[in-house]
């Protein structure tokens, strides 16, 4: 399986506590994420074991991709990481990581693989 390995960094005016209760909430996502419909959880907890399914909007051809994710690692303040359930067709990990610069300033880093399949599934070319 060949993944797709894409990262990124910001500094954030918040405090880390905030920063991170926003960025494990994956139903936030649909506010910074343009690819995100919508998430549902399966539980109401961010912890690990912390079940959700993403829907995503792939492309015009596959405009509801629903995905099943569970929190494999929580490190409150820290990070947490997304991985999807073996019944998944398609690979998709990801981690997002807090530092605290100061009382006021939040680095975030987010990293995501995913199986580069996904992308002929969604467009229907590679």
């Amino acid at each position: 399986m060949k993944l797709i390995n894409i990262s990124g960094t910001i500094n954030i005016y918040l405090s880390i506590d905030k920063t991170f209760s926003y960025l494990s909430d994956l139903r936030n996502d649909k506010e910074w994420r343009a690819e995100i419909n919508d998430t549902i959880f399966l539980d109401n907890k961010i912890a690990v074991g912390h079940t959700v399914i993403e829907n995503s909007f792939l492309s015009k051809k596959m405009p509801e991709y629903k995905s099943t994710l569970l929190s494999i690692e929580c490190i409150p303040d820290c990070s947490i990481i997304y991985q999807t359930l073996p019944e998944n067709p398609y690979y998709l990990w990801s981690n997002r990581r807090t530092f605290a610069l100061n009382a006021n300033y939040t680095k975030v880093t987010y990293q995501l693989l995913f199986d580069k399949r996904i992308v002929k599934h969604g467009l229907g070319f590679q």
